[in-house]
């Protein structure tokens, strides 16, 4: 557990230092992909969906190319993980290949989106995003695809975007959802497409059950809405709190960061969709996943624009010695951060968030690396 406690301290204490240029970023920005890639690869048996994915790699290795198109599991996947089988390779080094791929997209979204690198992995890691990481597997890669073709709503490229996204589905079916989402991140909020879209989200979570047995019956055949443990159970409520405070700042200052980038619209109207789903995941779990995809890229770009747009704005409040005054209200507003996010992340922690907790390695017992 102590590494997941270090990890934002880490984060902080060498990215103040290091994120002064462009270049210290870039430093920074590569060293933390180094280092999630290595917590997460060496990993043994953390998290739910490990003993699953370990079951699929040994059924690929005894089972037929041709038997291979019966699974019901996305055929990217299989077939990535059939060629590393027939190789002769060990298990290990699926789930090495997994945290390298995550590693890398993750590493190009900071480098190309975020204005503030540490403020952007310690949201990162606030959010248990990198516990999703270590978690839904297939899903977070596939989410980090559609993070990279977020970009191509800003552009008007519907071709590239829709290219994207059936890659990504590739990997998680999943990603299909979000092929409409291509024309409602266009969408501008303003108070009264919030109101509206907050009317149909409560409909949406009204009417939840009679949704999701249409979904199951025709799409996700594999969940039972009779039995299914994620259908028929919630999160806890302060998930889609925690995303509602981060929301409402966003949009509160949504002027500033459209200041900043033109393209704000489009991560703030993303953040508002995964809230939705975040609410509606209170009585159905198996939501919250859902919500991913539109997490992912609004928490690296948002987090650290809003960051320094508060500093400005604090600067602005108590004028002074500039560098007493950048420097103490960067203090006070990571003070700030770390007051709401530290509570969220303690409380994260502390119920072992999805399964993720205790960590171990393969280097200890049973977890040989050959």
């Amino acid at each position: 557990m102590a590494v997941y406690i270090l990890l934002p301290l880490a984060a902080v204490l060498f990215g103040i230092p290091l994120c002064k240029n462009f270049s210290g970023r870039a430093v920074y920005c590569v060293l933390t992909g180094i280092a999630l890639f290595i917590i997460s690869a060496i990993r043994y048996n953390v998290g739910y969906d490990y003993p699953m994915y370990s079951y699929w790699y040994e059924r690929a290795r005894i089972t037929v190319p041709a038997g291979i198109s019966t699974w019901k599991q996305e055929k990217g996947f299989l077939l990535t993980i059939k060629y590393m089988a027939d190789a002769g390779l060990s298990e290990r080094y699926m789930f090495a290949g997994i945290a390298l791929v995550i590693a890398v997209l993750f590493t190009y979204l900071l480098l190309r989106y975020s204005s503030k690198p540490w403020v952007s992995v310690t949201a990162f890691l606030i959010f248990g995003l990198y516990f999703n990481s270590m978690n839904f597997m297939r899903q977070f890669v596939a989410a980090l695809i559609i993070s990279i073709a977020f970009r191509y709503v800003w552009e008007k490229r519907p071709l590239r975007f829709l290219a994207l996204i059936l890659f990504a589905s590739t990997i998680h079916v999943s990603a299909l959802i979000m092929i409409p989402f291509y024309f409602l991140l266009k969408l501008r909020l303003n108070w009264k497409l919030l109101c509206g879209f907050s009317a149909l989200g409560a409909a949406a979570l009204i009417f939840s059950q009679q949704i999701l047995a249409f979904v199951t019956t025709y799409f996700y055949t594999q969940y039972d809405t009779a039995s299914d443990k994620e259908l028929l159970t919630g999160t806890p409520p302060i998930y889609a709190i925690f995303v509602a405070v981060f929301f409402i700042i966003a949009f509160l200052l949504r002027k500033m960061l459209a200041e900043r980038d033109p393209a704000a619209h489009v991560y703030i109207t993303a953040l508002f969709f995964a809230l939705l789903l975040e609410v509606v995941a209170i009585k159905h779990g198996v939501v919250a996943r859902l919500a991913l995809p539109l997490l992912i890229l609004p928490v690296i770009k948002l987090s650290a624009d809003m960051f320094l747009i508060l500093c400005a704005l604090f600067e602005k409040t108590f004028k002074g010695s500039r560098r007493a005054v950048v420097l103490l209200s960067g203090f006070c507003i990571a003070i700030v951060f770390a007051a709401i996010g530290g509570g969220y992340y303690a409380y994260l922690l502390s119920v072992g968030y999805n399964g993720v907790l205790p960590y171990k390695t393969i280097f200890g017992e049973g977890g040989a690396l050959l």
